[in-house]
């Protein structure tokens, strides 16, 4: 690795845990759902009262061990976002950037003292009632913030080389960012009980991982020494190949919204039966036919539904057959066209995987009426289809796109090349 290359090993290994890590969020996000344990813990940032971190185990019991799990890995890859900032700007990496460091630690820290002393002092005059109010709790929360900052501030100490790259750099700060906004969502769906916040909760997390997917992508080994393939003689389908993906993205991201709106508003098994809809090639579109299909779901012992649930769930089917046709091309191309491109045919037979995974869970969670585990796994591998399809569409876009190159820098692999307008 020479002084020049953007590669950053541990910068990407924390970009792959934040991804990973968020994969794992998603997942138990979609667990809580199909539990029906979203209100579990009635209080945010707190967990009855408690700080999160010091809520008693003993207590971590039916929905709240999903929900209070789901708030504590989302604290982590919150710190993973944060980790993945601070390397990759290295504010440690000059003598003033760390005597700033100090400074701030010591000014956050002296205004942390004081808050908890005078919350310990007159704890009803911050509204604070117990278990909130106790002071021993109050201390509690003072140490796990005091210890939040000491570990903040240490790994920003000790950054000291910052990835060379100032749009990779921001894209660490714009993931940093979405995670926050992210965590403020699922906060103030808890706290204002409201559960439009909710699906936009669902739906940004989706592209929160996308995000991180790209830092992932970015900070790789493969990027810079990714060839040029503008000039091939394959470019023109190349082009093709990156409105594809494009294409195949929007799809996929569209169907998770779709997917998301049924799920809160319970219309996951909105249509029991399946090839058909209550045993006809349409669902009902009248008043008159939604009482006979209600009629029907009463003789299998099913709750009434609405003909918004119905044709949510209708269209999520529909979307199925759009996504897997479109998916279905994307991969044909890559086989047919790109077979020479190793980093291209790899992730395309993962996403043939992922599709017939994805299609799989979908006729079992009908099937089987929707138990919890399939659905939540239909959700996480949802997320991977996603961020499959996400994948090749930017390494497409690195290969083949005009706007992503310019003549390789010195130092770089003969065939390598850089980014127009984003640095290399």
């Amino acid at each position: 690795m020479t002084k020049t290359d953007p590669y950053r090993p541990w910068l990407n290994f924390i970009a792959l845990l934040t991804a990973l890590c968020t994969f794992v969020l998603i997942f138990l996000g979609g667990m809580v759902t199909s539990k029906h344990v979203g209100m579990s813990v009635p209080d945010w940032p707190n967990s009855y009262g408690y700080n999160m971190f010091l809520f008693p185990p003993s207590k971590w019991v039916g929905g709240i061990l999903y929900e209070h799990t789901h708030r504590l890995l989302g604290t982590v890859v919150g710190f993973l976002a944060t980790m993945l900032t601070l390397m990759a700007w290295a504010p440690g990496k000059s003598l003033r950037g760390r005597k700033w460091i100090v400074i701030l630690f010591a000014w956050f820290s002296v205004l942390n003292l004081m808050g908890t002393s005078a919350m310990v002092i007159a704890p009803t005059a911050f509204h604070l009632y117990p278990p909130a109010g106790d002071r021993l709790n109050i201390l509690s929360q003072g140490m796990v913030t005091e210890v939040g900052m000491w570990l903040t501030a240490v790994i920003a100490f000790f950054c000291r080389r910052p990835e060379p790259r100032r749009w990779v750099r921001w894209i660490a700060a714009v993931c940093l960012i979405a995670m926050c906004i992210q965590g403020l969502l699922g906060g103030l769906r808890v706290d204002l009980i409201n559960l439009p916040l909710a699906m936009v909760h669902g739906c940004f997390a989706q592209a929160t991982f996308c995000l991180v997917v790209f830092a992932w992508i970015a900070t790789s080994r493969w990027w810079p020494s990714a060839p040029d393939l503008t000039g091939a003689e394959d470019a023109q389908r190349g082009q093709w190949l990156i409105r594809l993906a494009v294409i195949s993205v929007g799809v996929v991201f569209a169907q998770l919204i779709v997917g998301a709106v049924m799920r809160h508003l319970q219309a996951g098994l909105a249509i029991p039966d399946l090839p058909w809809a209550f045993g006809k090639l349409l669902p009902p579109m009248n008043d008159s036919q939604l009482n006979d299909a209600n009629n029907l779901r009463a003789t299998w012992g099913m709750n009434p539904v609405n003909l918004l649930q119905i044709w949510l769930h209708f269209s999520h089917r529909i979307g199925a057959l759009v996504v897997s046709a479109t998916l279905l091309t994307l991969i044909g191309t890559i086989l047919l066209h790109h077979r020479q491109r190793r980093d291209l045919v790899v992730p395309a037979a993962i996403l043939g995987l992922l599709l017939v995974t994805q299609v799989t869970l979908g006729l079992f969670s009908v099937y089987l009426q929707k138990p919890a585990d399939i659905a939540s796994l239909h959700v996480a591998v949802g997320a991977l289809v996603l961020a499959t399809s996400f994948f090749i569409a930017v390494r497409a876009m690195r290969l083949y796109s005009l706007w992503y190159r310019h003549p390789a820098p010195s130092g770089y692999p003969v065939g390598s090349a850089g980014l127009q307008g984003v640095g290399v």
